[in-house]
């Protein structure tokens, strides 16, 4: 609620000239800046229906009700002139005639209608006011200070405002008690034009704070939509070396705006509208989980070199066990080879003999043409004596042909046992190839982990310490990784000059 202003201040005879002036407008000098004379016609007086002369009219209330013929003192206050007025938001909804005619009833009510000189109502100029003259005129005296004593003065601040707002003026009245001090005229009207400029001052540095904002504004735009490209690219990048990894964030549903859980992706920013900050936050967030995907990567992958590690031990192992005892069979084979191609040879010749014996066996087995049944006796057969010998001979045959069997049963048996051998020696030889290929599985597997190990260094996303602390020296020399000190002992092993590193 707007405040009534109600001030007074003290005129005496070398005042009125002056005030008479100003009040009437009586000339076209005014050191008021504010007045604007094309709006001068619109003022008016509640007492005075054309110009007055101030002198006479005080003069001639003070000698209608003075007692004493004393000639008044040249220092007396004739007039106490009172500004009534209140702020411009009030009087651009309330009816302002109503208002300066309703004041000016409660000072006529208070201190006589025949004492009130001029009550003229200025428009023309920022805020509308009324000047209020009062001849303090008090049982048949002039005496200011009687009629406005201090605590008259406070009377009047409390009851204003209480008697216009019972005549539905939205007024209230000023701060109670503090310690402003009353201004005169002109330091009012210079406090009001004071008051003005500042209002322009201030006008015009809302004026360019708006701008400020509205730059601001478009600026911060400009930075929100970089910074989201930025992440899109970043995260575009970060899915083409770690494709797997996956970021939950919570953002706010962009219609019911509640809380939500979802899976980002490089559009996320634009989707849920976000502002810079909040994408500075979400750029924080996938960096720290980023940076737990990398350690746990890192953690499985050290935990698979030292597997694929023991493994390639294992195999190597393996594999050196099994050369020695291929060595070892190979140099078998080559005897049994040897001892097979003895056997043959022996088989062969004795085929021969044993084809030939045969030969005999049969030849024995039939009645040659020489022997003949004795003419005494049918049953008895006659055999020559020159031809016994080679009876005896064939006899002899058939018993070598049955050692010969023998020998041949045994050499079977040998050559068994050596197929037996040959058929140990494959399977060897096949577990040894399948070996060859494990081991070579796992030398691709190997290298693919340095890869990795590599690549993560080449992303800054691992130390030299920590990728030479899960490979061997001879990994680390072969990937050039050398440690320094070896290095300069192998250069100083080398003919020539060295050089110090």
């Amino acid at each position: 609620m707007s405040k009534i202003v109600a001030r007074m201040e003290k005129m005496k005879r070398e005042n009125l000239s002056g005030i008479q002036q100003h009040n009437q407008r009586e000339t076209d000098h005014h050191s008021n800046k504010d007045i604007d004379v094309t709006r001068s016609y619109l003022n008016y007086d509640l007492i005075n229906t054309n110009g007055i002369n101030y002198r006479e009219k005080i003069q001639e209330i003070i000698d209608s009700q003075r007692v004493s013929k004393r000639a008044v003192r040249k220092d007396a206050v004739l007039v106490d002139e009172w500004i009534i007025t209140s702020d411009r938001p009030f009087f651009e909804s309330a009816d302002s005639k109503k208002f300066f005619q309703d004041s000016f009833a409660y000072f006529s009510e208070r201190y006589g209608n025949q004492n009130i000189a001029y009550a003229t109502v200025h428009l023309d100029e920022t805020t509308p006011h009324m000047h209020l003259g009062i001849v303090p005129m008090t049982e048949g005296r002039l005496s200011s200070k009687q009629v406005f004593s201090r605590q008259s003065l406070k009377e009047i601040q409390d009851e204003l405002p209480h008697f216009l707002q019972e005549r539905g003026h939205a007024i209230e009245r000023g701060i109670k008690g503090s310690e402003q001090k009353h201004l005169t005229v002109e330091e009012y009207k210079d406090n009001q034009q004071a008051i003005k400029e500042m209002g322009q001052v201030l006008q015009d540095q809302k004026n360019e704070l708006a701008l400020v904002e509205q730059q601001l504004t478009s600026e911060t735009q400009a930075f929100t939509n970089e910074l989201a490209q930025m992440w899109k690219i970043d995260w575009l990048a970060t899915l083409e070396h770690s494709p797997y990894f996956e970021l939950i964030y919570e953002v706010r549903n962009t219609i019911t705006n509640e809380p939500t859980q979802i899976y980002v992706n490089e559009h996320t920013p634009s989707d849920y509208r976000m502002t810079f900050q909040e994408i500075i936050g979400l750029f924080k967030e996938k960096f720290s989980q980023f940076k737990a995907y990398i350690a746990q990567k890192w953690q499985n992958l050290t935990a698979k070199g030292v597997e694929l590690e023991n493994t390639s031990n294992s195999i190597a192992e393996r594999e050196n066990s099994l050369e020695s005892k291929l060595r070892r069979l190979n140099a078998e084979v080559r005897v049994k080879e040897k001892q097979s191609s003895q056997l043959t040879t022996l088989i062969e010749s004795k085929i021969q003999y044993i084809d030939r014996l045969t030969e005999v066996s049969e030849l024995s087995m039939m009645t040659p043409s020489y022997v003949k049944p004795s003419k005494l006796n049918k049953e008895v057969w006659i055999v020559p004596k020159e031809k016994w010998e080679a009876k005896h001979v064939s006899a002899n045959a058939v018993n070598e042909l049955l050692k010969l069997k023998e020998t041949f049963s045994r050499t079977e048996n040998q050559i068994q046992r050596q197929a037996q051998e040959g058929i140990s020696n494959w399977t060897l030889q096949s577990e040894k190839t399948k070996l060859q290929y494990e081991n070579e599985f796992l030398k691709q597997e190997q290298i693919g982990l340095i890869n990795g190990y590599v690549d993560l260094y080449n992303q800054d996303k691992l130390s030299k310490k920590d990728m030479c602390s899960v490979l061997s020296d001879d990994l680390q020399q072969k990937i050039g990784l050398e440690p320094i000190q070896k290095k300069i002992e192998n250069h100083r092993n080398m003919d020539g000059p060295t050089m110090s590193f």
